[in-house]
């Protein structure tokens, strides 16, 4: 209802309402350099790509997720991490299948849960992603090598489920060596940076605001996705990034507030830094 009154008065603003319609297949590229303190030299380079908030729909339908396929299929990644919230009010993972279907072969996929994925049948609704090959991480971690090296993933559960076991995690997770964490609720940073164990923190939910006034600022936001809705933040020495994610609840529009995928391409240095490569790349 709330996006319904804001979409109405925001669009003008846009332009019209059929082009903050159109905004919702400008899919943005936006690229990092991240400088990770103690990632072995090994590792320099590793490319992460991250995806959150499909949310499969009339409008993120095939045809929208294939033509971002093509897309993934032209960058050169070490993985693919996936922030939750793949569904929204369905159960048909046909489309989604077609999607990932062979890209688990190239490279990992990994997965955290949104709660529109629990709302939605949870784990046996995605299990025809996960018969693909994507790698679930429930509270788990998971490790990525390269001539020896390890670099730690680790993926809390659901927060709005209250699925979430950071101290289980944190129990599962080796003793030393850099660690980034996957969650769907950005705001959940504040007690993630306090264990000290995570250098980067990537999340969704909030789709940077989806309806937003000039400059960014958000009037609606979902609740653990308010404080760090968008973008990057250094949240006590730990840096986080919320990406505004590729689909939309409804009223199935965007304004001010492009769907975004993200690269990450991580590199060892002295301490936290994080810097863009360069302006956002739109795919329509």
């Amino acid at each position: 209802m709330l996006y319904g009154l804001f979409g109405l008065f925001l669009a003008p603003i846009a332009g019209s309402q059929q082009q903050s319609r159109a905004e919702t297949g400008w899919y943005e590229t936006s690229e990092y350099d991240v400088e990770v303190a103690g990632l072995p030299l090994e590792l320099d380079g590793l490319t992460i790509l991250h995806l959150t908030d499909i949310h499969q729909s009339t409008v993120i339908n095939r045809d929208r997720l294939m033509e971002l396929r093509a897309h993934i299929e032209q960058l050169q990644v070490d993985a693919i991490a996936v922030t939750g919230d793949l569904t929204y009010h369905s159960t048909d993972m046909s489309d989604l299948q077609d999607f990932f279907h062979d890209l688990p072969d190239r490279y990992p996929v990994l997965l955290v849960m949104g709660n529109h994925d629990y709302w939605d049948g949870g784990i046996p609704t995605l299990q025809p992603l996960l018969d693909e090959g994507i790698h679930l991480l429930c509270n788990d971690c998971f490790y990525l090598e390269r001539d020896g090296a390890r670099f730690i993933i680790a993926g809390l559960d659901n927060v709005w489920e209250e699925m979430d076991d950071l101290k289980g995690l944190l129990g599962r997770l080796p003793g030393e060596g850099p660690a980034m964490l996957m969650v769907h609720e950005p705001d959940v940073a504040d007690q993630c940076a306090a264990t000290g164990r995570f250098f980067l923190q990537i999340s969704g939910h909030s789709h940077g605001g989806q309806i937003c006034l000039p400059g960014g600022f958000a009037p609606v936001l979902p609740w653990m996705g308010q404080k760090y809705y968008r973008g990057y933040h250094l949240v006590d020495g730990m840096m986080v990034y919320t990406c505004r994610g590729i689909g939309m609840s409804k009223p199935f529009i965007r304004v001010n507030c492009r769907p975004e995928i993200v690269l990450y391409h991580f590199h060892p240095g002295a301490k936290p830094g994080f810097h863009p490569v360069a302006a956002g790349q739109i795919t329509t």
